[in-house]
């Protein structure tokens, strides 16, 4: 009896003969899709460097080992992280645009002092000294007893009241960053705007009730080299960085497609 004669005749050996002919393709194709790592001497050698330096020494056979499958160890670990899709959570992107600037800017090399001069000659308008209030003020928090009544007052005629209260508190030479601490961003805002010398209130907050005045301003002022000199490197690096990218990005612009939303 031929084959083809005996496979017309036996259909569950040519169904099981089909079936193990598309296992051993399955096989052979899972096979060919499996991720590879590799390790040539030169990335051997890395390997072995960085430890070396970790440890201060020469490394033995055992820690040599050891080494390059700790190696293989977290390849397979990054290449399963991969499969499942934490490469896509933005934490890890974050991480790893952090890591390739970190790379890009590499290159960059120490700023000379007459860099820096000159980076401080460029840019001095952004190291100025604050302009500062010197202010005059009544406060009542909303636990004591005359709260309720500074609430309800209105200028000019609290002017007298407050008089019976005593002295204001006086400070000098707040910054409004001190100012909007001190009170909060609407009434620090109002009170920058405020003209000099007149009251102004009641001005509430979530700790009471102020009733203010501005009695001098001094003007933002320029700060002096000495002043910024130790916050100028990281800036000038901070600078060259940035350089950096923008130019990396002017170059990726065009290998990419960008499509956004249209309005």
């Amino acid at each position: 009896m031929g084959m083809r004669q005996f496979l017309r005749n036996e259909p569950i050996v040519l169904f099981l003969l089909i079936g193990a002919g598309l296992f051993v393709a399955d096989a052979y194709m899972n096979e060919i899709r499996k991720p590879q790592i590799v390790i040539n001497t030169q990335t051997q050698n890395a390997i072995w460097a960085q430890e070396e330096a970790l440890k201060g020494g020469a490394l033995t056979m055992a820690e040599k080992t050891a080494a390059v499958q700790n190696h293989i160890d977290n390849q397979m670990l990054f290449e399963e992280a991969v499969r499942i899709g934490l490469d896509k959570d933005r934490n890890v992107q974050a991480m790893v645009i952090r890591k390739y600037k970190a790379l890009m800017s590499a290159t960059i090399v120490e700023p000379g002092a007459q860099e820096l001069e000159q980076f401080f000659r460029d840019h001095q308008a952004d190291y100025m000294n604050p302009r500062l209030y010197d202010i005059e003020e009544y406060f009542f928090p909303d636990s004591s007893e005359d709260y309720a009544v500074a609430v309800n007052q209105r200028m000019p005629s609290a002017e007298n009241w407050l008089a019976g209260k005593g002295a204001a508190t006086r400070l000098a030479k707040l910054s409004e960053q001190e100012l909007l601490m001190r009170m909060g961003k609407e009434i620090s805002q109002q009170l920058v705007a405020a003209e000099l010398q007149q009251w102004n209130g009641p001005l509430k907050n979530y700790r009471g009730v102020y009733f203010v005045r501005i009695m001098a301003t001094y003007d933002a002022m320029p700060k002096s080299y000495q002043e910024v000199e130790p916050y100028l490197r990281d800036a000038w690096i901070r600078k060259q960085q940035d350089n950096i990218i923008q130019a990396r990005l002017a170059e990726l612009q065009s290998a990419y497609h960008i499509q956004l939303p249209q309005e």
